[in-house]
């Protein structure tokens, strides 16, 4: 026995050391590497000679993408060097393919020295350094060594941007008039404007530079394409751009900037690109406080969605204008006019002025202006009036694509979600002028019944919150959106099989926008709604409650059951049996006017009282409560 004992245990030893050993091997996923991020697609090279790992497998070497790319440039750059070299000398022999490798490495060190000892004598004393800048923007034009030509000019471009988002100063650059040119300045003053203008000129000529870059991009697909090493070139041009955009909104050229990166956020073929020029756009309507950089991004964005009509807009693009953090617009401040008589009276008292007083009077408001400028405070009036013009270009793109022609709606079907969903979050700010128009062409893409669940949903919270705001005037009767709502309850946990449109999973979102649409409609509007509609919803939200799969969507919908009950005592009628009319509740029926639901009881609150959730049970109990007090 012992014997055995001891084999056992031997053998129990082996087994666990395998065990050891096995736990101790690193986890990683075939499709995720050990920092979470999905791995490059790699593809077995033959001309690699396999290797032999420390388990003794013999496995055959793989490149990446990345690496194969690269491998790709430095060909298509080795071959053009080789071509330049014996255009220019003929005679002699050309260099091999290992000298070309071997000078463009030694080219590169070279060149990434020079740049760190560049830039830490720039960022050292940045005002003595406008030579050095010019040096090293100067080096992206230097053709000496072709098989090293971009990869050079790309550490250049993006060891500039970050120069220049580091030094730049944190105002804006005026140019001086020839008169204040004239004017005799002090050594200090004299050495601080050379050096403004100076940086502003390089600043400019680095700016035209990475436009030439990013123009390649034009090129590719023409007769004459762009090379891979100009396609790689122009990827970080734009990156370069996205980055000076982002971090430069108060200095010059922003606006240039902005023309020239909103369109390839939306033109552009490669994905990559258009995902960072869209983050830089978000990132300007999140930093910007004033709003001048985003009304600029905003108009650029307009002029964009109306050259390319709304077949060719991207739904990413414009989902970008949902980051915009605008909550409060005047339209008094830009949509104020001067009548003809004070403009009349502005003339007459112009007259009685001597014209010493109207110098004066000029002078003054030159000094505001440039005060104004100097103190670089947040106007409250101009910030505003800002926002309201922003939100009229919103609008504008909106409306633009809505009202484009009925036969060619359905290409811009892509980029109606997006639009929807911009309608449903500025609502409140819709100018009053718009409501009716709007208004029946959202009331028209309601009725088409082709939309799915959430752009349905969409459409009728932006009908409501338009009538239950300054749209309480319009005579309008929204029956049609009312019978919508009460079909699309049905659709948040029931596949209906008669309906022509797919319904989609409703996520948390879409649920507090139809119970928002719901408290807009039967709370704020409760004048406008009889009782047979109030018990028809009341009775529909009841059924979704138990049917819905989340407890925490079961809870929110009591919530607003509660809220309906407390704020329309005649609906508890629905718990007492005696008070139940003549006639028999048709469930199925979408026309909460006829489908008798009060001769419906609200069983499933007994049903909802036994609940595995605490707190759909105290939910579901405080509503039976308060039912049998009023009884």
């Amino acid at each position: 026995m012992a014997i055995k004992s001891v084999t056992q245990k031997r053998k129990l030893n082996q087994i666990n050391n395998k065990e050891l050993k096995f736990e101790k091997m690193p986890r990683i996923s075939k499709e995720f590497n050990s920092k979470g991020s999905k791995k490059k697609e790699k593809k077995f090279n033959p001309n690699l000679l396999p290797i032999k790992v420390a388990s003794g497998k013999v496995l055959q070497q793989s490149v990446s993408e990345d690496e194969e790319e690269e491998e790709e440039e430095v060909e298509e750059l080795i071959c053009e060097a080789t071509q330049v070299q014996n255009e220019n000398a003929s005679k002699e022999p050309a260099p091999t393919t290992k000298e070309l490798l071997l000078k463009r490495k030694k080219n590169i060190q070279e060149a990434k020295a020079k740049i760190s000892q560049l830039a830490s004598d720039i960022l050292a004393e940045p005002q003595k350094s406008l030579k050095m800048i010019k040096d090293l923007r100067l080096m992206m034009e230097n053709r000496e060594s072709p098989e090293s030509y971009y990869t050079v000019k790309k550490l250049v471009t993006v060891s500039l941007a970050c120069l220049f988002v580091d030094i730049l100063p944190g105002y804006r650059i005026r140019e001086r008039t020839e008169q204040e040119k004239a004017v005799k300045l002090s050594k200090e003053v004299k050495a601080l404007t050379e050096y403004e203008d100076g940086l502003l000129h390089q600043y400019q000529q680095y700016l035209q530079s990475l436009e030439k870059m990013i123009k390649m991009r034009r090129r590719y697909g023409n007769k004459n394409p762009a090379t891979r090493a100009q396609l790689s070139m122009s990827e970080v041009a734009v990156q370069a751009m996205c980055d000076l955009f982002k971090h430069t909104s108060h200095f010059n050229f922003h606006n240039n900037i902005t023309v020239v990166l909103v369109p390839i956020a939306n033109d552009d073929k490669n994905p990559k690109i258009r995902k960072i020029c869209c983050d830089a756009l978000e990132a300007i309507f999140l930093s910007d406080k004033l709003g001048s950089s985003i009304l600029a991004a905003v108009k650029a964005v307009a002029k964009v969605s109306k050259e390319r009509g709304p077949n060719k807009l991207r739904a990413e693009f414009l989902n970008t204008l949902l980051r915009l953090r605008i909550n409060q617009v005047d339209y008094s401040l830009i949509n104020h006019k001067k009548t003809k008589q004070e403009k009349m009276e502005a003339k007459r008292e112009k007259k009685k002025m001597s014209r010493r007083e109207i110098k004066q009077m000029k002078r003054q408001k030159k000094l505001k202006n440039e005060l104004k400028e100097v103190a670089a405070a947040e106007d409250h009036d101009e910030k505003m009036a800002l926002h309201t013009e922003t939100i009229q270009q919103v609008f504008l793109i909106y409306f633009r694509i809505l009202k484009h022609k009925k036969g060619d709606l359905d290409g811009s079907q892509a980029v109606l979600p997006a639009v929807l969903q911009g309608l449903a979050k500025f609502a409140h700010m819709i100018n009053i002028d718009f409501f009716s128009d709007l208004f029946a062409v959202l009331q028209s893409l309601v009725s088409q019944q082709t939309l799915p669940l959430q752009q349905n949903v969409h459409c009728i919270f932006t009908a409501f919150t338009i009538l239950s705001g300054q749209g309480e005037i319009l005579n309008i009767d929204p029956v049609d959106l009312y019978k919508m709502l009460f079909s699309l309850l049905h659709e948040v946990v029931i596949n209906a099989p008669h309906l022509k449109r797919k319904t989609n999973d409703v996520t948390k979102e879409d649920l507090d926008m139809i119970l928002m649409c719901v408290s807009i409609m039967l709370n704020k509007r409760r004048k406008q709604i009889t009782l047979n509609s109030l018990n028809s919803f009341i009775k529909r939200l009841s059924t979704i409650a138990v049917h819905t799969e989340q407890f925490k969507h079961t809870v929110k919908i009591l919530e607003e059951i509660q809220k309906l009950l407390n704020s329309n005592s005649k609906a508890l009628s629905l718990f007492d049996s005696s008070s139940q009319s003549f006639g028999t509740h048709n469930p199925y029926l979408d026309d909460p006017e006829k489908n008798c639901s009060q001769a419906s009881c609200l069983w499933e609150m007994h049903l909802l009282r036994r609940h595995y959730a605490t707190s759909i049970k105290q939910t579901a109990f405080q509503i039976l409560r308060k039912a049998a007090k009023e009884q």
